[in-house]
């Protein structure tokens, strides 16, 4: 493997494989299912089940997600 091939790899931050169901909230008022199959500090990877309309980028949107913790 050549060395721009090795360095387009790396990855600035570590990803996390997950599958964590979340709500993608626009507007404040229109709500999409949807799941978090992928995060890393830098971001996450987020997934449809469903067809949805095309979602403009102009809106305010908000991913609501909970966890359950186990001890």
């Amino acid at each position: 493997m050549s060395a721009s091939i090795k360095k387009s790899k790396r990855r600035r931050y570590i990803r996390y494989a997950i599958d964590l169901n979340a709500l993608l909230i626009i507007d404040q008022t229109d709500t999409l299912e949807c799941r978090i199959l992928d995060f890393c500090s830098g971001g996450f990877y987020l997934v449809f089940d469903k067809t949805h309309p095309q979602i403009l980028l102009h809106k305010n949107i908000k991913i609501h997600f909970s966890i359950q913790l186990e001890f």
